[in-house]
């Protein structure tokens, strides 16, 4: 189960950025439409949300039991001699004595 959560990390601040996204571009472009649709569109973006809430608690949870720390990088960017990479770290936030 950690390196489930830790695996998906980067769906923690991918999720709200959806959500956002949506319903702006929505707003942008088919106000009617989205106007009609905000009972739909809150319960997506608050279930979005709430599942970035709870994955975030996991690993929480799983860092301060003494969760080992995880590191993901991904070569986002690559353009012959040049690269960009992305990488998320999991640390545990304290060290116990």
């Amino acid at each position: 189960m950690e390196q489930l959560l830790y695996r998906y990390a980067w769906l923690i601040p991918l999720l709200p950025l959806i959500s956002s996204l949506v319903m702006g571009m929505g707003l942008i472009s088919f106000r009617e439409a989205t106007l009609s649709l905000r009972r739909d569109l809150a319960f997506f973006t608050i279930g979005l949300l709430g599942i970035s809430v709870v994955q975030s608690f996991g690993i929480l949870y799983f860092q301060l039991n003494g969760g080992s720390p995880y590191k993901y990088l991904v070569e986002w960017v690559v353009n012959s001699d040049f690269t960009w990479n992305l990488a998320i770290l999991l640390t545990p936030l304290v060290q116990s004595c």
